[in-house]
């Protein structure tokens, strides 16, 4: 925020990503998938097979099933890997009942797995990586809202694949 007064410059936010360092970053063979989940899925009073199969209005932030079913990966990628955090608002992790949004990410996990794909999953890490992480994807998979969006964003000047 001191680098700019601009909103939503993306050649500053660029330079951020690319001097903080992470332990580990997205491979070429990896296809990583971010899913929102925590309070968007367990403060939902449907059923996990109802979310899980509805084709949700555009501002939603959870995906039905089929979209996961229908991303197409190319034959290079072998390792899907999952990132999430799974919270309440605020990003709390409360003495809350997740299990609804771990049986989601366990749906689509096995999604992938029935395929043939290696998954891995990076799950309630320390956002700021997992946001540096997913900037440095090859092939990248948003799900709904802003967070996911600058990732997009970011991934595609990087001149990366979105899925």
């Amino acid at each position: 925020m001191r680098r700019t007064l601009n909103d939503n410059n993306y050649k500053v936010l660029i330079d951020i990503i690319d001097e903080k360092k992470i332990d580990e970053y997205p491979k070429s063979n990896e296809a990583i998938i971010h899913i929102r989940a925590g309070d968007v899925i367990n403060n939902d009073t449907r059923p996990l097979n109802e979310i899980l199969k509805t084709t949700y209005e555009e501002n939603n932030y959870v995906r039905p099933l089929i979209f996961y079913q229908n991303i197409n990966l190319h034959k290079k990628i072998d390792t899907v890997v999952i990132v999430s955090s799974v919270t309440s608002g605020g990003g709390t992790r409360k003495s809350c009942d997740f299990s609804k949004s771990y049986l989601y990410i366990d749906t689509v996990s096995n999604n992938f797995k029935d395929r043939g794909f290696q998954v891995k999953r990076k799950l309630n890490g320390d956002p700021d990586n997992d946001f540096i992480y997913m900037c440095n994807s090859k092939n990248f998979t948003p799900s709904r809202g802003g967070f996911s969006k600058t990732i997009q964003e970011i991934v595609k000047l990087k001149n990366n694949t979105i899925i």
